[in-house]
């Protein structure tokens, strides 16, 4: 249980929207051990919180609805593509990423 004391309700779902923030999904399971309280109590929690629409309810827990939400943390963005980070720091120019297109024939022959 959190702190060895009882939550009330508007406690444990202020909790549990807090770890939406910062993990963007949450288990029905693991709340209920960390707050000391029945999976059902969290589900009650859970499915309050999506008729508000604060969050969605997916099977066995929940996960963000916003993608402001759902967007990492600082912290973890500026663990992202270190070396490609670095190659534009020492002034290199990236790679090019092209996505979603089809290869095109070479230079000078025909399909």
């Amino acid at each position: 249980m959190c702190d060895n004391v009882r939550m009330i309700s508007s406690q444990r779902q202020h909790l549990i929207l807090s770890r939406l923030r910062t993990r963007g999904a949450v288990r029905i399971t693991a709340l209920s051990k960390e707050l000391g309280v029945s999976a059902m109590t969290i589900r009650r929690d859970i499915a309050e919180l999506a008729d508000k629409g604060l969050l969605k309810r997916v099977h066995g827990g929940a996960v963000t609805t916003s993608t402001l939400l759902s967007e990492p943390l600082f912290s973890v963005k500026s663990q992202m593509d270190i070396g490609l980070k670095d190659a534009i720091a020492q002034g290199e120019k990236p790679p090019h990423r092209r996505k979603n297109r089809k290869p095109q024939p070479p230079a000078g022959k025909e399909q």
